[in-house]
């Protein structure tokens, strides 16, 4: 019961309602019985204590197995993100064509209308990167839509998964580290431009891996 009360200790009302809906999800899906307390003590390092400090919105924007998933795997980091930085990272959308445009405007409406009527989403996006010179390049996505719906709704945080692919996690890179956007035939041009690299590392992702992370930002910093 030491251990138990220990592992719930500081955390919200709302964390532990959402640790017993994971648990109950997990036995109700996959027949896999797990308490709240087990279900909290498989999260990566303090990432569930501070996702509740720094974007505790996550916990219902997310569906209960995709986060619980997220904030279990020790194969990426966790960090908070600006959804307008994500769109500046991940490969580049043709907007430029009225009917993509038109078809990417109609999904990221049907997010937004999901997220207003309070139904959670399913995945967390992420980004894989790679090392490139003295860069990061980003290598792989999944969630621009879902990061424009959340921008255009005001979100000033979007949870993502940081994959690395052949490089160091976030905790092990210098906090000056730069990344570069993923490539592809829409790339106004190779970012050999300072301007289009992203911030370091330490300016712009509120990494929730590490107890330390959530100091990273100075107090009243954006993520810009």
């Amino acid at each position: 019961m030491a251990v138990a009360s220990k592992l719930l200790k500081g955390l919200s009302e709302e964390t532990i309602l959402w640790l017993r809906s994971v648990a109950r999800k997990l036995e109700e899906s996959y027949n896999i019985p797990k308490t709240p307390e087990e279900v909290a003590e498989e999260t990566v390092d303090d990432r569930l204590r501070n996702l509740q400090e720094a974007a505790p919105e996550m916990f219902r924007l997310y569906q209960d197995l995709p986060l619980q998933r997220s904030l279990s795997n020790r194969d990426v980091d966790l960090g908070l993100i600006d959804p307008e930085r994500f769109k500046t990272l991940a490969a580049p959308l043709p907007m430029q064509d009225p009917l993509v445009r038109k078809e990417i405007d109609s999904n990221i409406k049907q997010i937004q209308d999901l997220v207003e009527a309070g139904i959670p989403l399913s995945d967390i996006p992420f980004l894989r990167y790679s090392p490139e010179g003295k860069i990061q390049r980003i290598v792989g996505h999944e969630g621009r839509h879902r990061n424009r719906a959340l921008e255009g709704l005001g979100y000033q945080g979007s949870l993502v998964e940081f994959s690395p692919y052949g490089a160091l996690p976030l905790k092990s890179l210098p906090p000056e580290t730069r990344f570069g956007q993923q490539l592809n035939e829409y790339s106004p041009t190779i970012d050999t431009d300072e301007k289009v690299l992203s911030p370091a590392l330490k300016d712009f992702i509120k990494i929730l891996t590490v107890p330390a992370a959530l100091s990273q930002i100075p107090e009243g910093a954006t993520y810009e």
